[in-house]
């Protein structure tokens, strides 16, 4: 196995361990906390950033 096989690997595995991390219900709690301490004119664009990290986690 070569190293960028390797490295290949090591990146896939991350990857599966932030989705299993990234759950719905996560993102929406970060998204609640950010806009707790945003200006409101920009809570539109929060939701939209969760929604789609949740639909890029799917």
């Amino acid at each position: 196995m070569g190293v960028f096989d390797e490295l290949g690997d090591k990146a896939k595995e991350l990857a599966d361990k932030a989705k299993h991390l990234a759950t719905d219900e996560q993102i929406d709690s970060v998204a609640e906390k950010v806009k707790g301490l945003t200006p409101d004119s920009i809570d539109g664009k929060i939701d939209a950033a969760s929604e789609k990290l949740k639909d890029l986690n799917d």
